[in-house]
C-alpha cells in the first residue's frame, strides 16, 4: 500500500546550485547529464560540518539522489537511522573529498567513506514517490539489501525524514555501525587512483622532496607529546589513537623484520604480519604503525592484545599502518606528512592483517568528541607538512579521552582474602630531576593468570625502596614490597587526588615495548608538594615471600650485623588523614584489592554533587567491614551515638533505617 505523499519540496539540482558559490567552493558545479551505460553507483561521504554526518547518495538519472544520516549507516537491522533527505547533487560529487571553506554551505571536511553500484528493486521512482525505496547495495563497506522508508510528516517537520534500514539477509552484521565499519573494512580507493607498475615509478620520487636513499636498517620512531585540547586549524592531520603495540616494519625484497620501538625483533612472533607486509607489491619499504587488537565493537584493547600475543594468536591482530617513510629506494622522511600518507594509501589494497590509519584535516575538536564517545583511547594530531623526526617532539600531539598512562612499577602488597599473587601494584613516575614520584596503587583488573604471573616476575626484581623516591600525603603503605623500577604499567583511572594520587585505576598490562626511563610526568598530575621517602615514615621494606599470603615471623631488632637490605620501622598506632574536613582511621586499609578506605572517601567526594540527589531523604543500611573486604561483614540500620548529625533514624512500618539529610 502506498505511504502517504507529504507537501512538495524543492530537492532539484537548481536548489543544490542556488546554495553554492562555485568560485569560493572546490565542490563540482553542475553539467547536463548523460546516460549511464553501467549500474548506477552509490556513494557515501564522511562531512564533518557543523555537526558530523555521512551523506548517503544514489545515482538515478544523471544525478544523486541525497540523504544526511547523522548516525552513519550500519549492517544491523536493528540500527533504524534516520536520513534526511537533502538537495540532489551532480553526478561529479561523488568524487568529491576536501575541504568546504568556511562561510559556504556545508562548511567542513568531506571524505569518501564508501562507494559502489546499487541495484533499485522495482521502479525507483515509485518507490521515492510511495515512500518506500528497496535496494541492493555492493560496496567496500555496506553491501546487501536496504530500504529508506519514508517517516509520517509531523506539522512542525521541517525536512523530509527517512530512514534506512538494513533488511535481513547474508550479509547482516550484529553491532557493525558505522564507528565499526571504520575500524574494520579499508576506507575505499578513489576512482582515479591506479598503481603503476613498480618497475617503472622506481625512477620517479613517489612523492615531492623524495631523496635517493637506501633502507635503513633500524630508527627510532617519531613520539607524540601529551596535551589537554587539541590543536585547531587545517594544519593537523587527525588519526584515532590506537591502544597497541608501536611497529616499524622493513621490507627489502623478500625479507622482512618487524621492530618494536625498543628495537626487539618480533619479526617470529607475528608471522601473519610479516607475511602481510612481504606480499606488498613494492621492492623495498619502511612501514610505521600500531599492532592491535579489536574487541567485537571494533574498538582496539590492549588486554585483548596481550592475551592473543600470550597465547601466540597473531591471527587475531592487526597492523595499522600510518606512516611510509621509504618506498623502492626513495626516503620520504624529508617529505611532507600528507604527502607520505597518500603514498601509503596507494601501496596496498589494506586488507587482512594490513590496515590503512585514515585521518580527517583539520576538525581535531569534532575528532576527539566522537572518539570519546566510541569509547576510544583519544587521538593523534601531526602537522600536515610535518618531517619525520625521530623522538618527542610537538609536531605530534596526543590527545586521551580519559586518565591513562603508562607508569613505572614501584612494589606490590601481599594479597589478602581469597585473592593470590599480589593485593596491589604502587607505581610512579620519574621527573626531569630524576626522583620517583609515587602516584599510588592499582589493585583492579588483573586475571588470575596475570597475578600469578606478576608475583613470579616482581619477587626476581624485589629490592630496597629506590633511591630518590618523593611522596605527597600520606606515606605509602608499610606493607609495601619494593622493586626494581624496570617495568611499565599501563593503566586507566578516572583523575586525581589534591595529594598527587591517581584515583580508581584500573591496570590494563605490561608495557613490553617501553622502558621505565620513556616514562614521563603526565600532564594531568596536579604537581602536589612531595617529600623524600623514608622508611621511617611509617612503611615497611620486606624482601619478596611466597605468593600466597601469610603470617610475617616475629619482629625483631635489627642488629648491625643483617643484611642492609631488610629494614623494619614501626608504623604510628593510629594513623590518620582527613579527606574534606573529616578525619579517617586506617586512611590507608585495604577495603577492596587496591581501594583504601582513602580512595572510598575521595571516590564518594566526586560523586557527590550526582549521587546525593538520589540518596539523601531515602531509607539506607550500612555494610560494616571494620577488618575490610575480607573480614567479617554486617548491616547497620539503626543509627548510633556519635554518628554525624547528617545522619538520622528513620522508621518504613516500624523498620528502623538510616537516612542521610
Amino acid at each position: 500500500m502506498p505511504r502517504p505523499a507529504i507537501a512538495a519540496r524543492d530537492t532539484s539540482i537548481e536548489t543544490y546550485r542556488a546554495r553554492r558559490d562555485f568560485k569560493q567552493t572546490s565542490e563540482p558545479a553542475p553539467s547536463p547529464p548523460g546516460l549511464a551505460e553501467r549500474e548506477p553507483i552509490f556513494v557515501v561521504q564522511k562531512h564533518a560540518a557543523r555537526r558530523l554526518h555521512w551523506d548517503f547518495r544514489l545515482e538515478h538519472g544523471g544525478v544523486l539522489w541525497s540523504w544526511a544520516v547523522p548516525k552513519g549507516p550500519s549492517l544491523d537491522p536493528a540500527d533504524k537511522r534516520l536520513a534526511v533527505r537533502t538537495e540532489d547533487h551532480p553526478l561529479d560529487y561523488a568524487d568529491f573529498a576536501g575541504t568546504i571553506p568556511e562561510g559556504q554551505y556545508g562548511a567542513g571536511t568531506v571524505e569518501i567513506w564508501d562507494r559502489g553500484t546499487w541495484q533499485p528493486q522495482g521502479d525507483p521512482e515509485a518507490g521515492i514517490a510511495n515512500g518506500e525505496l528497496k535496494f541492493a547495495l555492493s560496496g567496500t563497506r555496506l553491501h546487501g539489501k536496504f530500504v529508506l522508508v519514508r517517516l509520517k510528516p509531523r506539522a512542525k517537520d521541517r525536512t523530509e525524514n527517512w530512514l534506512l534500514i538494513k533488511e535481513r539477509d547474508d550479509d547482516v552484521a550484529r553491532g557493525a555501525d558505522a564507528a565499526v565499519l571504520e575500524q574494520l573494512d579499508p576506507p575505499p580507493a578513489k576512482k582515479a587512483r591506479k598503481s603503476a607498475p613498480r618497475s617503472k615509478q622506481q625512477d620517479t620520487p613517489p612523492v615531492p622532496d623524495a631523496v635517493r636513499g637506501a633502507l635503513p636498517s633500524e630508527l627510532a620512531p617519531q613520539l607524540a607529546t601529551a596535551v589537554l585540547e587539541p590543536p585547531e586549524g587545517d594544519d593537523w592531520l587527525s588519526e584515532l589513537k590506537f591502544d597497541g603495540y608501536r611497529l616499524l616494519a622493513f621490507k627489502d625484497g623478500g625479507n622482512v623484520r618487524l621492530l618494536t620501538r625498543k628495537g626487539n625483533d618480533w619479526t617470529d612472533r607475528m608471522p601473519n604480519v610479516a607475511r602481510a607486509v612481504g606480499r606488498l607489491d613494492v621492492a623495498a619499504a619502511l612501514l610505521d604503525g600500531e599492532l592491535v587488537a579489536l574487541r567485537e565493537d571494533g574498538v582496539s584493547s590492549f588486554p585483548l592484545l596481550q592475551q592473543a600475543l600470550s597465547d601466540g594468536a597473531d591471527r587475531t591482530l592487526f597492523f595499522y599502518v600510518f606512516d611510509l617513510l621509504h618506498l623502492d629506494g626513495w626516503d620520504l622522511r624529508e617529505t611532507a606528512l600528507i604527502e607520505r600518507k597518500q603514498a601509503l594509501r596507494a601501496v596496498s589494497d589494506w586488507k587482512a592483517a594490513l590496515r590503512y590509519s585514515d585521518h580527517m584535516r583539520g576538525q581535531a575538536g569534532a575528532m576527539l568528541r566522537q572518539a570519546c564517545e566510541m569509547g576510544l583511547e583519544g587521538i593523534v594530531c601531526k602537522q600536515a607538512d610535518g618531517r619525520y623526526r625521530p623522538g618527542r617532539s610537538k609536531a605530534w600531539l596526543k590527545v586521551k579521552c580519559q586518565g591513562r598512562e603508562e607508569f613505572i612499577v614501584l612494589g606490590f602488597t601481599p594479597p589478602a582474602g581469597m585473592r593470590t599473587g599480589i593485593g596491589s601494584l604502587h607505581l610512579g613516575y620519574r621527573d626531569p630531576e630524576g626522583n620517583l614520584q609515587y602516584v599510588g596503587g592499582v589493585g583492579t583488573g588483573f586475571s588470575d593468570r596475570e597475578l600469578a604471573s606478576l608475583r613470579k616476575t616482581l619477587d626476581a626484581l624485589a629490592a630496597d625502596a629506590p633511591q630518590g623516591l618523593v611522596y605527597a600525603g600520606e606515606p605509602p603503605d608499610r606493607s609495601i614490597t619494593w622493586v626494581r623500577p624496570e617495568l611499565v604499567a599501563e593503566v586507566q583511572y578516572v583523575g586525581w587526588s589534591g595529594s598527587g594520587r591517581i584515583r580508581h585505576a584500573t591496570y590494563l598490562g605490561l608495557r613490553e615495548d617501553k622502558s621505565a626511563e620513556e616514562v614521563m610526568r603526565p600532564v594531568a598530575d596536579p604537581g602536589a608538594p612531595r617529600v623524600p621517602y623514608s622508611p621511617r615514615r611509617g612503611s615497611t621494606v620486606v624482601r619478596a615471600s611466597a605468593p600466597a599470603a601469610a603470617k610475617s615471623p616475629p619482629k625483631r631488632r635489627a642488629k648491625a650485623a643483617d643484611p642492609p637490605a631488610t629494614v623494619v620501622a614501626k608504623a604510628p598506632a593510629r594513623e590518620q588523614g582527613t579527606v574534606e574536613g573529616v578525619k579517617l582511621t586506617h586512611p590507608d586499609r585495604e577495603l577492596w584489592p587496591g581501594i583504601s578506605k582513602r580512595g572510598l572517601a575521595e571516590y564518594w567526594i566526586a560523586v557527590a554533587p550526582h549521587a546525593l540527589p538520589e540518596i539523601a531523604g531515602r531509607p539506607l543500611a550500612l555494610v560494616r567491614c571494620p577488618e575490610g573486604i575480607g573480614g567479617e561483614r554486617f548491616f547497620q540500620k539503626r543509627a548510633k551515638l556519635g554518628f554525624p548529625k547528617q545522619i538520622r533514624a528513620g522508621f518504613i512500618e516500624g523498620q528502623p533505617y538510616l537516612v542521610v539529610d
